[in-house]
C-alpha cells in the first residue's frame, strides 16, 4: 500500500512523463523534482546519496573560514566507514578525501560526488523515470 502512495506521491510532484525528457541534472535544479525524487530514493534506502550530492553542492558555497569544520563533517556523514549515512564509494576516492581533510579546499568532495552522481544518473534515475511514465 505504501509503494503505491509514493509512487502516487511521484507522479503528482513531478507530473506524469515530466521527468522521463530531462536529465537528472535538470531535475537537481526544480525543488519539487527534487523532492519527488527523494521521495523515490527513499523507498529504495539510497536518499543519502542525494543528501551527498546535494551537501556537497552546498559545501561549495560555504565561507573559507567554515571549510575544514564542514569537511570533517560532511566526511563523517557520508564516507567514514560504519558511518549512518555512508556512500557507496571506492576506497582510493575515500582515502584521498580523508588525507585532504587535514588541509581542505572547496573541491575535496569533487571526484566524490562526480562518482555519486553517475551513480544515480545510471541506477536510481533511470527507475526513477520508469516510475514516473
Amino acid at each position: 500500500m505504501q509503494r503505491k502512495h509514493d509512487e502516487a506521491k511521484i507522479r503528482g510532484n513531478i507530473g506524469v512523463g515530466r521527468s522521463t525528457n530531462r536529465s537528472l541534472a535538470q531535475l537537481l535544479t526544480n525543488k519539487r523534482e527534487t523532492s519527488a525524487f527523494r521521495t523515490f530514493l527513499q523507498s529504495e534506502f539510497s536518499e543519502e546519496n542525494l543528501n551527498f550530492w546535494l551537501d556537497c553542492e552546498s559545501f561549495k558555497q560555504i565561507k573559507p573560514n567554515k571549510i575544514r569544520k564542514v569537511a570533517a563533517k560532511i566526511y563523517e556523514q557520508y564516507l567514514e566507514v560504519g558511518s549512518p549515512n555512508e556512500i557507496n564509494i571506492d576506497a582510493k576516492t575515500r582515502d584521498l578525501i580523508q588525507s585532504n581533510l587535514a588541509n581542505p579546499n572547496i573541491e575535496i568532495f569533487n571526484q566524490a560526488q562526480s562518482r555519486i552522481f553517475k551513480l544515480m544518473e545510471s541506477d536510481s534515475f533511470r527507475r526513477f523515470r520508469l516510475k514516473a511514465a
